[in-house]
């Protein structure tokens, strides 16, 4: 590829990644899968490496996607609010292990946390002299959307921190910082949806994409009433002008975990412990296969070095930090009846066939419609109604 060609598809994936984002955080409509995404943002940081004349400050590989919204005032978020590298091999499992030993050294006593890695949304939470002060969504990384008020209705979120929580930092600080993931249980998913159908509206499409959408609902009523959940995973002081006092941090993150137990915050579980290669490929087997069980829906496994100061010696990069991984789990899959192709159009004026499908439960939902983007592969795979169709979610 000489460089006008590199140009030119370095363009065409910047634009393509930016509307995937649009799609995903702000109108909470996503178009592809997660790994189809990731596969156009590896190809774009290869290009990049290629040709680094042509990368940019900008650019998608050094920044997070944003759900800001212009309907919310919005703040700066204490410490910025990373995404986390991805990976969907155990070979770069072992390669993320392998850096992490090389960079702490072969003496460093290396500890990993695996957890699950719910598809939710993210949500950071503040309390001042105990008291529940701030709420903000994860909106570009550096600032979020101020939603308190919606916070203030989600089970698990405390309106205070029970008396003693600053011994928890040696009684040094004021406020604190708790992050985690706003979801919906499949339960309530479910419940939720049979309401609707019963009221004649349409059924929402997935737990993640219904999150989103109600955290951004500005009829606190309706947020109340929907009735989502969230689960903690991060928890760290504050100094007295709300920025992270690295000062007085917790040891680790099964310190955090404990920690925020302590206050009577849910926390997601379960946590695995593991030292090395195998045993983290053990633990995230363990996770897959309890993947049915859970009361909520997950999209892999998050792994994290637990100890701070191997955290804080490895450090971030721009957009995740180098100390934490996503493994991605195969997508979730079932065999159904395609009962017809329908046409919709949508705001543009652009058309796209539907399938409507036998209904068949899937990853804690019932999939009865799939878009369908392409038209050369239905003609090529001459899909009709009547066929078999594997449907997958991501």
């Amino acid at each position: 590829m000489n460089e006008d060609q590199a140009r030119a598809r370095i363009a065409e994936l910047r634009a393509a990644i930016e509307r995937h984002r649009d799609l995903y955080y702000r109108q909470a409509a996503p178009e592809i899968s997660d790994q189809e995404y990731d596969a156009l943002e590896q190809e774009l940081a290869t290009l990049e490496a290629a040709h680094p004349d042509l990368a940019a400050t900008a650019s998608p590989t050094t920044t997070v996607g944003t759900d800001l919204d212009a309907r919310f005032a919005s703040a700066p978020h204490s410490r910025p609010m990373l995404s986390l590298a991805n990976s969907y091999e155990l070979e770069e499992v072992t390669a993320f292990h392998d850096r992490v030993r090389r960079e702490l050294g072969e003496q460093a006593d290396i500890r990993y946390t695996v957890e699950p890695k719910l598809d939710g949304v993210a949500l950071a939470v503040r309390w001042r002299a105990g008291a529940l002060s701030l709420a903000l969504t994860r909106g570009d990384g550096e600032h979020g959307d101020v939603i308190t008020a919606a916070a203030r209705t989600i089970a698990g979120v405390a309106p205070r921190l029970p008396d003693g929580w600053r011994d928890l930092f040696d009684g040094a600080v004021d406020a604190c910082e708790a992050r985690g993931e706003v979801f919906f249980s499949l339960e309530r998913f479910a419940a939720l949806n049979r309401e609707r159908e019963a009221d004649g509206a349409e059924p929402l499409a997935n737990p993640r994409n219904a999150a989103a959408g109600t955290l951004k609902t500005l009829d606190i009523d309706i947020v109340r009433r929907r009735g989502l959940s969230v689960v903690f995973y991060q928890l760290f002081p504050l100094t007295g002008d709300d920025r992270w006092d690295a000062d007085h941090d917790l040891a680790g993150h099964r310190a955090e975990l404990a920690a925020l137990a302590h206050l009577g915050l849910p926390v997601t579980a379960p946590v695995v412990e593991a030292d090395g290669p195998e045993a983290l490929a053990a633990a995230l087997s363990s996770l897959e296969t309890r993947r049915p069980e859970l009361p909520y829906q997950i999209d892999g496994a998050v792994i994290k070095v637990d100890r701070t100061v191997h955290q804080r010696r490895l450090g971030w990069t721009q957009k995740a930090p180098r100390w934490g991984l996503a493994y991605k789990f195969a997508a979730e899959e079932a065999v159904t009846t395609l009962r017809a192709i329908t046409l919709q159009v949508g705001r543009t004026g652009v058309i796209t066939p539907v399938a409507e499908l036998e209904p068949v439960p899937l990853a804690g939902t019932t999939v009865g419609r799939a878009t369908l983007h392409n038209w050369d592969e239905l003609e090529r795979k001459d899909i009709r109604p009547g066929d078999q169709v594997a449907v997958a979610k991501g």
